[in-house]
């Protein structure tokens, strides 16, 4: 009797102490194939899966250990465990309508285009900027949570208003003494391989992106500071600038991401870029604040190679079917999906021609993240593809490979970059479809994404 109630209480804390979230919708199906499974993998050898159905800082438990305590436990122990699955699979099914809510509310949210609501307040920023470390000119934005923009530089003269909603810019500028005001349409992912428009990009968004996320992974790499009054992370590197540069100093805004500061320097110690905000404050937002009126000048459109649409609209249409995420962190949506037959060719061209380039944006707040798909067009530009993120730059970028476990990409290679000079992203290619996913996202999240890719279907 005394060995009876040992081993139930065995299989009882066995129970309670298995690595299975109770909210997970597989949650039953992953204890019985925990109690029940052999191992799969020797324990002298580590799989090269990237697995993130099971939390990797998890201890490790071996699956017959598991086999030995259910092979040991008495007929109540056993039908402890037993009642446990099947009632725990009464109250799964009692679950299921709050657990279909949930799911259609995160496919709603994913896969359906939500117009965003007018934001009342956003960001005044005001920064200095020098390309080449010596000419500095002084800049001032004002910033939407929804995307849109107001960029200003006083000399040369610089005005920018941009409309997320309907990814139209009206760029003010002189060229050469000419005034010349530039409209078009500039989707909000941008180029596929820049997740934000080039005007925004002054204010480098794609490394305080890689900041948070080291932050996130290793938070011994940074300091936490206090800079203009804000909470602010401190991360000094001395690689991936390439030719471009050799050292950088960043001060990233820890709530919007912003680059508070921003110091490369060459080998030399000189400046090879700067960029310092004197001031970033919140402000109220109106149609006088993100688009006030442009000075007259000769009129030229902009060429778009790109069209925004929607999912529906584009599922009929492509040779292919684009994968789409089931899941992405809490707040973000999708805002925008774009459409390009072809993708316009850029300088020192690496990897070949895309087509049928699909690209959904997704954000949350000043935060967002782009899932674009392509097609590698055949014998077009290199036979192999390399990082889409590198094409024509210089920088440099260290990656890593891995393989998702499940999903539409499991079992494809997937690089996964995260480092402070480019967004943090992974890509994939499947056949002939590249597959890339950036934006403010941290490495696990990168990942998780990934894994919940899946083929569009209405």
């Amino acid at each position: 009797m005394i060995r009876r109630r040992r081993t139930d209480e065995s299989v009882g804390a066995l129970l309670r102490s298995l690595e299975v979230p109770e909210h997970a919708d597989d949650f039953f199906e992953r204890l019985g194939a925990s109690l029940l499974a052999d191992d799969e993998i020797p324990g002298d050898r580590k799989s090269d899966v990237v697995d993130l159905s099971v939390r990797r800082d998890a201890p490790a438990r071996s699956k017959r250990g598991v086999r030995r305590v259910m092979r040991g436990a008495t007929a109540p122990a056993a039908a402890v465990a037993c009642f446990a699955l099947v009632v725990g699979g009464g109250l799964l099914g009692r679950q299921t309508v709050e657990d279909r809510r949930d799911r259609a509310e995160v496919r709603q949210r994913l896969l359906s285009i939500q117009p965003p609501t007018a934001a009342k307040t956003g960001l005044r920023v005001q920064f200095r900027h020098s390309k080449d470390g010596k000419t500095v000119q002084s800049y001032e934005a004002v910033i939407s949570p929804n995307g849109d923009y107001h960029v200003s530089r006083r000399s040369p003269k610089l005005e920018a208003n941009y409309d997320a909603t309907t990814g139209v810019r009206s760029l003010f500028h002189a060229p050469e003494g000419v005034p010349v005001l530039q409209t078009g349409t500039v989707p909000p992912a941008g180029r596929p391989d820049r997740p934000t428009p080039d005007s925004i990009g002054l204010l480098s968004r794609d490394l305080g992106a890689g900041v948070r996320a080291i932050a996130a992974e290793d938070p011994a790499a940074v300091s936490n500071v206090t800079l203009l009054g804000r909470s602010a992370i401190d991360y000094v590197s001395t690689d991936g600038g390439g030719a471009y540069f050799a050292t950088q100093h960043l001060v990233i805004d820890s709530a919007t991401g912003i680059s508070l500061v921003v110091e490369q320097r060459k080998a030399d110690g000189t400046f090879a870029r700067f960029t310092y905000v004197d001031a970033l404050m919140e402000t109220a937002l109106d149609a006088a604040a993100l688009a006030p009126p442009l000075p007259t000048a000769q009129a030229v459109a902009e060429p778009n190679a790109e069209r925004t649409t929607d999912l529906p609209a584009l599922a009929g249409a492509l040779a292919y079917s684009p994968v789409t995420p089931r899941w992405a962190p809490a707040g973000y949506r999708l805002s925008h999906v774009t459409f390009a037959p072809t993708l316009v060719d850029v300088d020192e061209q690496t990897n070949p021609s895309s087509a049928d380039v699909v690209s959904l944006v997704y954000r949350n707040g000043f935060d967002s993240f782009t899932v674009t798909n392509r097609r590698a067009v055949a014998g077009s530009g290199s036979a192999r593809w390399s990082d889409p993120f590198l094409q024509g730059n210089p920088l440099v970028s260290s990656s890593s490979v891995g393989r998702v476990a499940k999903g539409a990409l499991a079992g494809v290679d997937l690089q996964v970059s995260v480092s402070a000079v480019l967004w943090p992203h992974v890509w994939a290619q499947r056949g002939d479809v590249v597959v890339t996913i950036a934006g403010n996202l941290t490495r696990a999240e990168l990942l998780r994404v990934a894994e919940s890719l899946a083929p569009y279907r209405h």
